[in-house]
């Protein structure tokens, strides 16, 4: 079997209903925000136990906080990264230290990911 391509994806959820729509956001968002801290955990080698929640995995994160991941749609791109790309999905990051929010795509965060985690 096949994947389904981005558009017979972004068709078959707009037959759903608002309801269903928000679910499916709010579980994928979430989906993403477990990964970022899996991720990061690894990178920086601090072990996470079964059962923490996402207060205290962040708290072991120390700086680096996935606060949000927007999504512009199918065939949109109305956000930009920090270096002027345009995007449909972006990832807003908040680095406690330094009391900064950045807002990347999922390309530009993959390329300078090892500088950010130092």
């Amino acid at each position: 079997m096949e994947p389904l391509t981005e558009r017979e994806v972004n068709d078959t959820l707009n037959t759903l209903s608002p309801e269903q729509q928000e679910f499916l956001s709010a579980h994928l968002k979430q989906g993403k925000k477990s990964k970022w801290l899996e991720v990061l955990s690894q990178k920086k080698g601090i072990p996470l136990g079964e059962g923490m929640s996402e207060e205290e995995i962040e708290e072991q994160m120390e700086s680096w906080v996935l606060k949000e991941v927007l999504d512009g749609g199918f065939g949109n791109k109305p956000f930009r990264c920090e270096c002027g790309t345009p995007l449909r999905y972006q990832y807003i990051v908040y680095h406690s230290k330094e009391k900064k929010t950045y807002k990347l795509g999922v390309t530009f965060w993959k390329t300078i990911r090892i500088y950010l985690l130092n």
